[in-house]
């Protein structure tokens, strides 16, 4: 028998099926996995990573222009697809439901 996973609202206790988007009952807004914060997060700390580095690379150790942009580049995706993991990793069964307020 294929049994299908149920999540419970908080705000109104009525019984929805995972991958839903919003709550029949309450009409509360649901998301799944990682909050936007973290994404933006993980999406500019590598980028002044990536730059520091490259700044470091140019400056201290004599290398190029170019290469030193190359390494901004190659350690920017790198350490983008760390923070994927990360988050991934972190917020893989995450489940927050928005309620709109009344106005």
């Amino acid at each position: 028998m294929n049994e299908e996973k149920l999540i419970t609202c908080p705000h109104c206790r009525s019984e929805i099926p995972l991958g839903a988007n919003v709550c029949r009952g309450c009409q509360a807004e649901i998301t799944y996995r990682t909050p936007k914060f973290f994404i933006i997060i993980g999406f500019l700390l590598p980028i002044f990573f990536g730059w520091y580095i490259s700044r470091y690379s140019y400056e201290i150790l004599g290398f190029n222009d170019l290469i030193s942009k190359i390494f901004w580049v190659v350690i920017t995706v790198i350490f983008w697809c760390i923070a994927y993991k990360i988050c991934d990793y972190f917020f893989h069964e995450r489940i927050h439901f928005e309620r709109k307020k009344n106005t």
